[in-house]
């Protein structure tokens, strides 16, 4: 038995990458898991993924950039479930890089309304069902760039920022009935939209993260599962960094006592 037997959980962009380690984890707890993403081909792929595993999984293709088809798309999984236990904010996009001052207004428009605009529409429809069932859990997916900035990427910085703030303003409207929101701060972590820069060689980054490792979609799976957890229901309004630490302050002089230590022979 998993711990979220008889529970029906909506992963948005679960079709692959972070969103689909989620659905999977959440599919081994024996939750009920809809995945919810434009991309119809990859998204029947987790289903199947997860269906041979013995999990129970559907695919539900949305824009949710679109109010309407959100709302619509919520409402039909109520009729089929009878319920909507959790909700987890994972959708979004990339743009090309582009400094600030050549960015065009489409590529703002484009990720802001992704995922900001995407987060809110589901997170106000999940609500509504959450309230009156007394019950609920919600998990956004924000990034260290809310943190940290994000050079060329701009738009993608702020909005996961928006999510934090839209994470503590529901935790604390929301607690009241019994459903918790949080939020997770991925860093680098392994899927298709790190593909690019992880070709150029792995080193760099893992000498710059001080757990020396490129995260995976399952580190960020296990934390989700511990804010789903019916037992974390006290915890709510928090927003985690799941980045090996590379989003720590690490000085020049850190960095040089960093090469001083790893210098000097090994301690028996």
């Amino acid at each position: 038995m998993g711990i979220l037997e008889g529970q029906v959980a909506l992963v948005t962009g679960g079709a692959r990458g972070i969103g689909r380690g989620i659905a999977l984890c959440l599919a081994e707890e024996k939750a009920k898991v809809i995945i919810a993403d434009i991309l119809e081909e990859d998204g029947k792929k987790t289903v199947s993924e997860v269906k041979r595993k013995d999990g129970e999984a559907e695919f539900s293709k949305v824009d949710i950039t679109q109010s309407d088809s959100v709302e619509k798309m919520i409402a039909d999984a109520v009729r089929r479930f009878g319920r909507l236990d959790i909700l987890i904010n994972n959708a979004g996009i990339a743009t090309h890089p582009a400094w600030c001052y050549d960015m065009s207004y489409d590529d703002w428009h484009s990720v802001i309304q992704t995922h900001l605009y995407g987060s809110f529409y589901f997170l106000k429809n999940a609500a509504k069902v959450m309230r009156e069932q007394k019950y609920g859990r919600i998990v956004n997916i924000s990034s260290i760039g809310a943190v940290r900035g994000a050079s060329t990427q701009i738009n993608y910085a702020a909005a996961k920022l928006g999510i934090v703030a839209m994470t503590l303003t529901a935790a604390k409207e929301l607690g009241p009935y019994g459903i918790t929101v949080n939020c997770i701060q991925p860093g680098f972590i392994r899927t298709d939209m790190t593909t690019v820069l992880l070709a150029e060689g792995e080193d760099k980054y893992i000498k710059e993260t001080p757990t020396r490792s490129i995260g995976e979609p399952s580190d960020i799976a296990n934390a989700v599962k511990f804010f789903v957890n019916p037992a974390s229901s006290f915890v709510t309004g928090v927003v985690i960094r799941v980045d090996g630490g590379i989003s720590l302050p690490l000085g020049e002089m850190e960095k040089t006592l960093w090469l001083i230590a790893d210098s000097y022979p090994q301690s028996k």
